[in-house]
């Protein structure tokens, strides 16, 4: 089997994210709507149907001002949808006002602009067990407001199994554009993250989409062979970040940006990988709950005692 180029498998990798994220115009327009109702204040709500089984982000732009009415929330809005009839907004008249509303709305596939967590990840091996880290693809931009980077940050790990590095439940598993052996995973996280796992060997998945997985949990085979036929996988920690400028087409509002993942290791915290060297996994109470709510690790602990 010919093997694939790093600058290849970066380019897959980027053309995946894109393809995942991009302005949902595919979507049949009555999938998502927005529409506003009445009051008896004389108040108007804006809501949106969303029949769309995953997270939607969507933007609600008025072609004219709202001089004679005031919201309750910034303009042009934005909100990350789930399915149903989801409040977005609503408006309060200012006088006497009559409700002519001229506005737009557009939609995204995903978790739009997160409040990004400050978590540790795992390393994706077993309990104690050392992963050589083949590579790192660092990126060449400055961090924006968040932490993000325009441009790709990766890092590839040599392993068997691809592991999950952090809590999540699996988005999207797509077979691989040219390499129809291999499929790429993506598992979102609680913050609306997302992990990126580029090179598992179809029919070996161990996970569907919309399973929830743990940190640890095993996904699939790796199937990336380097030069003298090891195995590894990729992985990268993305988000959407949606900016509206009404000066440009809406499909470049969203974009995708990539975070640099701290890692916890048998004898770490919050370590950044560096190339070439062995990191050991290491799964400690304080990297299993740190997302957890209060109840939800007070469970947790209490189950461990039993």
């Amino acid at each position: 089997m010919p093997r694939r180029s790093k600058p290849k498998i970066l380019f897959s990798i980027i053309i995946i994210l894109c393809g995942l994220w991009r302005p949902v115009f595919g979507q049949v327009r009555g999938d998502v709507v927005v529409n506003h109702e009445p009051t008896k204040d004389g108040e108007y709500v804006f809501y949106a149907f969303n029949s769309i089984a995953k997270d939607t982000h969507i933007v609600v732009v008025f072609n004219t001002g709202l001089n004679q009415w005031r919201p309750d929330a910034p303009l042009p809005f934005q909100k990350t949808i789930s399915t149903g009839k989801i409040r977005l907004f609503k408006v309060t008249p200012v006088g006497t006002s009559q409700p002519r509303f001229d506005y737009r709305y557009y939609f995204y596939n995903g978790v739009g602009n997160p409040e990004i967590s400050d978590v540790e990840y795992a390393i994706p091996g077993a309990e104690d067990e050392t992963v050589l880290v083949r590579g790192i693809t660092e990126p060449t931009s400055k961090p924006d407001e968040e932490g993000g980077y325009r441009d790709y940050y990766g890092v590839g790990f040599y392993t068997n199994d691809i592991r999950s590095t952090r809590d999540g439940q699996v988005r999207t598993i797509r077979v691989v554009q040219g390499d129809p052996q291999k499929s790429f995973i993506q598992v979102r996280h609680r913050d609306g993250t997302v992990g990126n796992y580029y090179g598992a060997v179809n029919g070996t998945l161990t996970v569907n989409e919309d399973q929830v997985v743990k940190a640890g949990d095993i996904m699939a085979k790796a199937g990336i062979k380097s030069r003298d036929g090891t195995l590894y996988f990729n992985f990268s920690v993305s988000y959407m970040k949606v900016v509206v400028d009404k000066d440009i087409d809406s499909r470049e509002w969203s974009s995708t940006r990539y975070l640099i993942p701290l890692f916890r290791t048998v004898n770490k915290e919050r370590v950044r990988l560096k190339r070439n060297v062995g990191y050991t996994a290491s799964y400690p109470d304080e990297l299993i709950t740190q997302e957890m709510s209060k109840r939800e690790k007070k469970r947790y602990l209490k189950s461990k005692k039993n």
